[in-house]
C-alpha cells in the first residue's frame, strides 16, 4: 500500500513529518541512502518511513534522521515528545506549547558516542560527546517523588501540562491503551510491510551499483562499497592534533584540526584526499574546504593532514566528517569509519 492510499495522516503527524522534510531540504536534500550511510545505525528504507509512513516512528529512528541532516536534537526531541502526546490523546492538538509538555525550544540536546576512527575499525581516540540512548531536555520534570525525568523524554506522558511516567497513569487509561494496541497492531504491521516492500521495489533514490561511481572534485556523494578499492589498502588514525572534540569556539573563529594517519596497508598512497561527507552550508554550519590533499605516504609511514575550518556564524554544534577518496571523489576505504571533528559554537567563548 502506498502512502497515498488508505486513511489520511493525523494532522499532528503530518506537521511533524513536514518539519523533518524541511530539515532534510535545508541540509541539501541528501538521498535516504546517503543519510543511512552517514548514520550507520538505520537503513535507508527506515529513514524513508520516518517522513512517508502514516505512524510516528521510534525516537531512535527520528534521532538518526535529525543527526544525518545536522539538526538540533534538543529541539526535535521536544517536538517528538509533544507530537507523541497529541497522537496518544494525552493532550489535545491545540494545547499550548509549554516546557512541561515537551515542546520545541529546549536548548540542550542529547549527543551520541561515535568511534573517531579514520577509515579504521581499531580502537582509537574518541569524541568527547557523552553517550546517550535517550533524548534529554533542559527542564527535568518531577514525577511526585523518586526518580526525575526529562520533560522532553519520549517515554514521559503528559496530562494537562503535568509530566508523568506511563506507569503512573490510571489503570483505566492503561486498559484503554492496551485495547487500542490490540486493534491497531495488525493494521500497523500490514501497512509497514507494504510500505517497505513498495519502497524497495520502486526506490527512486539511487540505482544500485556494484562499484562506486566517480564524481567531480569536491563531490561528497559516493556509493559505499564494503571492500577497499585496492587490495591490501588500509589506514588507521594515529592521533588527533590541534583543536580537540568538544572544544568551545566563538562564531566565525578560525581553528585547525590535524589528523595524523597511518598507512596500515601494503599500498603506496598517492593522489589521495580527505573529502568532507556533509555538503550543507549556511550560518549554522562550520565552513571548511570540500577536500584536503593527503601527501604521498608509503606503507608503514604516518602523515599529518591539517584541516583549517571557520566556526559557524550562529550558536550551534558542528560535527564534520571526512573520508579518504581519490582524485575522482571515489571512496578508497569505504568500509572504514570516517574521521571527524566536533566543536560547540558559543557567543561567549
Amino acid at each position: 500500500m502506498s502512502d497515498s492510499e488508505g486513511e489520511q495522516k493525523p494532522a499532528a503527524l503530518e506537521e511533524f513529518t513536514a518539519g523533518l522534510r524541511q530539515l532534510r531540504s535545508e541540509a541539501g536534500d541528501p538521498s535516504f541512502r546517503r543519510m543511512a550511510e552517514r548514520s550507520g545505525a538505520v537503513s535507508h528504507a527506515t529513514l524513508h518511513l520516518t517522513v512517508k509512513g502514516r505512524r510516528l516512528q521510534p525516537w531512535e529512528t527520528v534521532r538518526e534522521f535529525v543527526r544525518a541532516c545536522g539538526g538540533d536534537e534538543a529541539e526535535w526531541s521536544a517536538r517528538y515528545a509533544r507530537t507523541k502526546a497529541i497522537l496518544s490523546g494525552e493532550i489535545p492538538p491545540d494545547a499550548p506549547a509549554t516546557a512541561d509538555s515537551g515542546t520545541a525550544g529546549s536548548t540542550t540536546g542529547s549527543t551520541s558516542t561515535e568511534s573517531n576512527n579514520t577509515d579504521t575499525d581499531s580502537a582509537q581516540p574518541t569524541s568527547t560527546e557523552p553517550a546517550s540512548t535517550e533524548p534529554t531536555g533542559t527542564e527535568p520534570a518531577s514525577t511526585g517523588g523518586g526518580t526525575r525525568h526529562s520533560a522532553t523524554d519520549p517515554r514521559v506522558d503528559v496530562w494537562d501540562g503535568v509530566v508523568a511516567l506511563p506507569e503512573q497513569r490510571s489503570s483505566e487509561g492503561t486498559r484503554r491503551s492496551w485495547a487500542k494496541a490490540w486493534l491497531v497492531a495488525p493494521l500497523v504491521v500490514l501497512i509497514a510491510a507494504a510500505a517497505v516492500l513498495g519502497f524497495r521495489l520502486g526506490d527512486d533514490e539511487e540505482p544500485r551499483q556494484a562499484h562506486a561511481r566517480s564524481g567531480s572534485a569536491g563531490e561528497a556523494d559516493t556509493v559505499a562499497l564494503t571492500e577497499p578499492v585496492h587490495p591490501g589498502d588500509d589506514s588507521a588514525l594515529a592521533a588527533d592534533l590541534g583543536i580537540q572534540d568538544g572544544a568551545v569556539v566563538a562564531p566565525n573563529q578560525q581553528f585547525t584540526r590535524t589528523f595524523e594517519l597511518l598507512n596500515a596497508g601494503s599500498v603506496h598512497w598517492k593522489d589521495r584526499f580527505l573529502q568532507r561527507m556533509e555538503n550543507a552550508t549556511g550560518p549554522r554550519f562550520c565552513d571548511t574546504p570540500p577536500r584536503v590533499e593527503i601527501p604521498d605516504t608509503a606503507p608503514g609511514d604516518t602523515v599529518k593532514v591539517p584541516v583549517t575550518a571557520r566556526a559557524a556564524q550562529e550558536p550551534t554544534t558542528c560535527k564534520v566528517r571526512w573520508k579518504m577518496v581519490d582524485e575522482n571523489g571515489r571512496q578508497l576505504l569505504p568500509e572504514k569509519r570516517p574521521v571527524y571533528f566536533m566543536v560547540h559554537v558559543r557567543p561567549d567563548a
